[in-house]
């Protein structure tokens, strides 16, 4: 499993948040949960413009089938 925390001093790390957990799950079969502090929420939020086509990815992944192994969520994103 990859814990993922982001906070307002990560930004970079929060726009490329969604290609991080993409390619752990998909190239490495990890499990990832992300941690948002309310800062690294707002920059979370920005990563759609940054990369939209990783931000989709997540999108689907999130909604569909592939989200899930036989032991859970594969990725969990999770606001504090």
């Amino acid at each position: 499993m990859f814990v993922m925390t982001v906070s307002c001093t990560t930004p970079k790390a929060a726009v490329k948040g969604p290609e991080i957990a993409v390619r752990l799950v998909k190239e490495l079969d990890f499990d990832v949960r992300i941690l948002l502090t309310r800062g690294g929420e707002n920059f979370w939020s920005k990563a759609k413009g940054y990369n939209k086509l990783y931000w989709d990815m997540l999108q689907e992944l999130l909604e569909s089938g592939d989200n899930e192994s036989s032991d859970g969520t594969r990725i969990s994103i999770y606001c504090k």
